[in-house]
């Protein structure tokens, strides 16, 4: 009686172990599924912030990349503005005449570094006829920066004096609202600026009238109208000197009259 009592009691024992034993093993197993799911929660998680880190650096490196940051103006008759950011790097290129269309339209100069963006542009001008000796090429910049404008023109005059040192080189520097009152106009801001000058001497002259004029025919008719203006002024005062002369030279009465008289006059007014 006592053994099976006892074989009883060990069953039950042996029961209890096994459950004891299997509800560890459910645990453990449970266990090692929670860490794996955490572990999977967690390696998602790091790879939705690492492609969202990727994607705004890429979004900013983009804007970064594509902000305008300058601008170079070529005029030769060929007119092309190049928008450049601040890696030197050009973002866009614009003609503003067909000339200019024509020039782009067979050099290809998106994302070059400016220098060699404008050396191709002046060696396809070269090559189509538009550079010449004793030709004119304008440059305006416009950087919001002195230091750079310095350093821009003397890098860009070197590189026309590269493709003929015997052109006229003219490089200026300008602000924003030139610009803008160019691009209103359609024309680079020297043609615009050359305009200016133009009616300075003849205020007839209208900006409309000389849009499709060249910036050499622009300073052409400057220099023309001032040479006229002069010769006109010359010519007035020779002909007064003239006039004056004959008066004194009338008489000594009659030149006595007219210094008395305008002492005279002189006295009344004080």
């Amino acid at each position: 009686m006592t053994d099976k009592i006892k074989k009883a009691f060990d069953g039950i024992r042996a029961e209890e172990n096994l459950k004891i034993n299997t509800l560890s093993f459910l645990r453990e197993r449970a266990q090692e599924k929670n860490s794996a799911r955490d572990f999977f929660k967690i390696k998602k998680v790091s790879a939705a912030i690492a492609f969202s880190l990727v994607v705004f650096l890429c979004v900013l490196g983009q804007n970064l990349y594509f902000s305008e940051s300058f601008y170079i103006d070529l005029d030769v008759n060929p007119s092309i503005e190049l928008v450049v950011n601040r890696f030197d790097r050009v973002i866009d290129a614009n003609a503003y005449n067909p000339e200019g269309a024509d020039i782009l339209s067979d050099v290809n100069v998106m994302h070059k570094n400016y220098q060699d963006a404008v050396d191709l542009l002046l060696e396809e001008m070269m090559i189509k006829g538009f550079i010449y000796d004793y030709g004119l090429v304008s440059v305006t910049l416009q950087t919001g920066s002195g230091n750079r404008d310095a350093e821009m023109s003397s890098t860009i005059e070197t590189i026309v004096r590269h493709h003929n040192n015997a052109v006229e080189i003219n490089v200026l520097s300008v602000e924003g609202d030139v610009r803008y009152a160019a691009h209103n106009w359609g024309m680079s801001p020297a043609k615009y600026l050359a305009i200016l000058e133009l009616q300075e001497v003849d205020p007839t002259i209208t900006i409309e009238g000389c849009r499709h004029n060249t910036i050499r025919e622009i300073h052409q008719l400057r220099d023309n109208r001032d040479n006229r203006h002069n010769a006109d002024s010359d010519g007035y005062n020779t002909q007064n000197h003239h006039n004056e002369g004959a008066r004194q030279d009338a008489g000594g009465n009659t030149r006595n009259e007219e210094r008395g008289g305008g002492h005279h006059h002189g006295g009344r007014r004080h």
